[in-house]
């Protein structure tokens, strides 16, 4: 058998078809290192979004807290513009009143003497985040003399 220079140089033939040199020919799966930097990717990618989560639900809450906190210094306004002698009155305490349909605000007096009494307003709400109530308290001392009023000045 003789071979011609031409014949020698021809890839092996399978089946019908020449087989390509090994650096062309096609993969047929991923490697270890790809499989890794995918997962990798993948777990910035999911950090980064949990992250996002969390920061959207603090903001929520300090919402919440800064809305509550607003409403009790509003009502605690309120009640330092009565009159003194209101405070030594059982049937106007403990004052309640409801903003929003959320948030219910209650002021009661703690203790009070001749000169002074100590009140305390609390504001309740049901929270869509944590699923529970919470609620804020503010407590002041109102004096008897602070009060009076504008014609008296």
């Amino acid at each position: 058998m003789s071979f011609s220079g031409c014949e020698a140089n021809m890839a092996p033939v399978y089946g019908g078809r020449e087989r390509a040199p090994v650096m062309f020919r096609a993969r047929r799966g991923s490697s270890l290192v790809e499989m890794l930097t995918a997962v990798v990717i993948l777990v910035f990618v999911l950090m980064a979004m949990g992250s996002m989560f969390l920061l959207s639900q603090t903001a929520a809450y300090s919402k919440e807290d800064a809305t509550a906190t607003a409403i009790a210094l509003r009502f605690m306004e309120e009640q330092e513009g009565r009159p003194f002698d209101e405070f030594a009155d059982a049937d106007l305490f403990p004052d309640t009143a409801s903003f929003s349909n959320k948030y219910n605000a209650t002021a009661s007096v703690v203790s009070r003497d001749n000169f002074s009494a100590r009140v305390r307003v609390s504001v309740e709400w049901g929270s869509v985040m944590s699923g529970g109530r919470k609620n804020v308290s503010l407590e002041r001392v109102i004096s008897a003399g602070g009060h009076r009023n504008v014609g008296e000045l």
